[in-house]
């Protein structure tokens, strides 16, 4: 993983949609009405990515749509940490593998979020504008980078259409099998919470980074 900027990137900086009236269809469990061990996730949520990112982007409205039922937040918490967390496969790569699959899905709170992280890592603007915008050409990455991110977008649309030729090549740029588990799992995972949010409400076509973060004026009670 990557050092941080000292500097924190400037939201205004981008490329943020902009505003909806999509309000949650679920309840959102805040911070402070969390209690026992919806409290204890919260708090490893934001203990875990504290310097990261500011609290609201850790702490998102995804995890309080989780917090209704505190069974499912318990198993989607430690699978989202060590999708990131553990492995093999650099944070960074999984983090842009993130916002490709968020993107195939036009998941924009997914989007959000994961142009906020890689932002704040010191990727290239120009970088995550190719990703945001579907151009993911070979002069713009590193071999390693182009073949895993046009993997993701191939498998994100429709995985099916995966092929023996497809895994081979991941091969060949010096992915073991535990790094393709891990490489598919991270795409998995996060068309997973992008069909999560969109069907909760969590997130919608055009809405703004002050819906998703919860300090717009639609924001649920």
């Amino acid at each position: 993983m990557s050092e941080h900027e000292t500097e924190e990137s400037s939201k205004d900086e981008l490329p943020f949609a902009g505003s909806s009236d999509q309000t949650p269809r679920l309840d959102l469990v805040e911070l402070d009405e969390a209690d026992g061990g919806v409290s204890d996730i919260y708090n490893e949520i934001l203990g875990t990515r504290d310097g990261e990112m500011d609290e609201e982007m850790s702490l998102n409205r995804m995890w309080m749509a989780f917090a209704n039922e505190p069974d499912v937040l318990e198993v989607m918490w430690p699978h989202m940490r060590t999708s990131y967390r553990g492995g093999s496969l650099p944070f960074e790569l999984k983090s842009k593998v993130s916002l490709v699959t968020a993107t195939v899905w036009e998941c924009e709170g997914c989007q959000f979020f994961h142009t906020d992280r890689l932002s704040k890592e010191g990727v290239d603007q120009d970088e995550i504008e190719r990703m945001r915008d579907r151009e993911v050409e070979r002069s713009a990455f590193s071999e390693r980078e182009y073949v895993v991110l046009r993997f993701t977008e191939k498998m994100a649309e429709d995985p099916h259409s995966i092929t023996d030729e497809d895994v081979e090549e991941l091969r060949e740029i010096g992915l073991d099998d535990g790094q393709i588990v891990e490489l598919v799992d991270c795409i998995a995972l996060h068309v997973y919470t992008a069909f999560f949010q969109e069907a909760t409400g969590v997130v919608e076509k055009g809405m703004s980074i002050e819906d998703y973060l919860g300090s717009g004026d639609t924001t649920a009670e």
